[in-house]
């Protein structure tokens, strides 16, 4: 049984390409505002998060890495959380959304005695399709667009994209059989930032004003931008990845130069594509409706855009 007046533990699980980075960006900016008004956001940046995030998943530890050690630091938060006075501390981390069914039991074991509450964000489907592909072009995929989507469409048990976007899957295994309160927060189909911050605010629970002039981080690349990417990674294919790697090719590259370009051609999905895309849409939908869970939101945000389809291609000789 849920005790009344017990401390919560709000765990943000993602998923990527939801604008978890700029909610990640807004909770450490308002950090101590937060604190005076009970709410514990832990470390002092997204990397502190990140190692709380490979800790949970029981990512082994990396000699001199460059994020640094991240072995014990989720027991740690806690141990601060439980020292700081707040009613609510907040864990975010995106990539949390794929973590296996025995981390996650571990966890939800580690988190006994607190309420917890399990925030999981959407976008409409189309949308995170295009999304999530620069994002696996800047972490190293060198997959032409269509290529990709045929391959997301053919792996639906085992390829990344669906051990983070799996609905049910994904909500089934953290709710520990909807034991937990499962919140769903639906990004707004227009592009306000603070729509998405208020409705995180919410859900999580504080009263207090916040400021949110912050520089958006995480921009979208275009076909042509993001098109460049990938046939960097390609010619790099044969390099061994490391941290430092990545760091150049999606920070620098990808985010400093690229993606501030702009997007000179829009990332369209085949038409032929539409029916699966739709399809799959609603079932992620009807999900929602069906499962013991709260939507903050609406799902109209969720329905599929038609301006996401189409035929663009980027200029030049195919890798």
């Amino acid at each position: 049984m849920k005790g009344a007046g017990r401390r919560r533990v709000v765990l943000h699980i993602g998923p990527p390409k939801t604008g978890s980075t700029h909610l990640q960006d807004l909770l450490w900016f308002n950090q101590d505002r937060l604190h005076t008004d009970g709410v514990f956001v832990a470390g002092s940046g997204q990397r502190d998060h990140f190692n709380i995030g490979r800790d949970i998943r029981g990512e082994p530890q990396i000699p001199n890495h460059p994020g640094g050690t991240w072995t014990g630091t989720f027991d740690a938060a806690l141990r601060d959380f439980e020292a700081s006075g707040c009613h609510t501390a907040v864990i975010t981390d995106e990539r949390l959304a794929k973590t296996g069914p025995a981390r996650v039991d571990r966890t939800l074991s580690r988190l006994d005695g607190f309420d917890v509450v399990i925030v999981y964000c959407m976008r409409e489907f189309s949308g995170l399709l295009t999304s999530q592909w620069q994002e696996r072009i800047k972490n190293g995929v060198d997959l032409e667009f269509e290529r990709w989507i045929e391959a997301v469409r053919k792996e639906r048990r085992h390829d990344t994209f669906w051990r983070f976007h799996d609905v049910p899957a994904v909500l089934e295994r953290w709710s520990a059989d909807w034991d937990h309160r499962v919140e769903v927060i639906t990004l707004p189909s227009s592009s306000s930032d603070d729509q998405l911050w208020n409705r995180f605010a919410t859900v999580v629970g504080w009263s207090i004003s916040t400021d949110t002039d912050v520089e958006r981080a995480n921009e979208s690349m275009g076909l042509v931008e993001a098109d460049l990417l990938r046939r960097i990674q390609h010619e790099l294919r044969d390099v061994p990845p490391n941290p430092r790697r990545t760091m150049i090719l999606k920070q620098i590259i990808g985010q400093e130069i690229l993606a501030r370009r702009g997007r000179s051609v829009p990332i369209l999905i085949p038409e032929h594509h539409r029916e699966w895309v739709e399809t799959t849409n609603e079932v992620r939908i009807d999900f929602l409706r069906r499962a013991p869970l709260r939507v903050t939101g609406t799902l109209s945000d969720l329905e599929t855009s038609d301006h996401r389809f189409g035929t663009s291609r980027a200029v030049g000789h195919e890798a």
